[in-house]
């Protein structure tokens, strides 16, 4: 797990920013609704505003993935390529994959790897492992022939 400096200044702000807004709902409302609005003002607001901060400040997620190849966690990956689809080098096996970190594949990816995608939420690392997508004129042509 990978948590730096930036991740934590960004989970304190938000933290801060519902918590004001959490007490200015407050005084509206009666106390012991104030106490259970703190937390989850805090959560929603810092889940809803971390995706699109992290992509646009091209942030890598907090967590990373275990090694499609080898299958084990590691302390760290050697990048190989940029943004938004980054190539991954495991220092144990020495296999490769890539990270789409926008979250789908463009036209530009080869296939000859293992392919991962970025889900929401973005920060804490959730993989989707991708399968080749069929192309509806070569289905169309095993089919027919």
């Amino acid at each position: 797990m990978r948590f730096g400096l930036i991740d934590l200044l960004i989970a304190i702000f938000f933290t801060t920013v519902g918590t004001v807004v959490a007490q200015l709902l407050g005084r509206i409302y009666p106390s012991y609704l104030t106490r259970i609005a703190v937390p989850v003002c805090a959560v929603c607001l810092y889940l809803a505003v971390l995706a699109p901060i992290y992509r646009r400040f091209r942030l890598f997620p907090m967590i990373l993935p275990r090694c499609p190849c080898c299958g084990s966690f590691q302390n760290g990956f050697h990048f190989t390529q940029g943004w938004p689809r980054v190539a991954y080098r495991c220092p144990s096996c020495k296999g490769e994959f890539v990270i789409w970190h926008n979250g789908k594949p463009g036209d530009s990816e080869t296939w000859d790897r293992p392919v991962l995608a970025l889900k929401w939420p973005y920060a804490f690392g959730r993989y989707k492992r991708l399968n080749r997508p069929m192309n509806t004129d070569s289905a169309r042509q095993e089919v027919a022939g």
